[in-house]
């Protein structure tokens, strides 16, 4: 068994919920539709973004926040989140 990712949107009045109440989440990820499963290509899309390898240093490299999120919610399952303004400012 390895690291996968995937990823989901959602709302500022979800993330505020569950920020709020973290056990929310077990019934969001139950929403299979909501969700992008990139598998184990987080690493390879880690790479094109920064040019590194090296997973120790994930915090220099700002567009690494593209692939592995900004705040962690929890830290058992590495769940994390960007908010909209970090998301428009990873775009630019």
């Amino acid at each position: 068994m390895g690291m996968v990712g995937a990823y989901m949107r959602v709302s500022v009045e979800e993330l505020t919920a569950l920020l709020q109440e973290p056990e929310r989440f077990e019934r969001l990820l139950e929403d299979k539709e909501r969700q992008t499963d990139i598998d184990k290509a987080w690493h390879g899309l880690y790479f094109l973004l920064t040019g590194a390898t090296d997973l120790n240093e994930i915090d220099r490299h700002s567009l690494g926040k593209a692939v592995f999120g900004g705040d962690v919610i929890d830290e058992e399952t590495g769940i994390a989140y960007l908010m909209p303004g970090e998301v428009e400012d990873l775009s630019t």
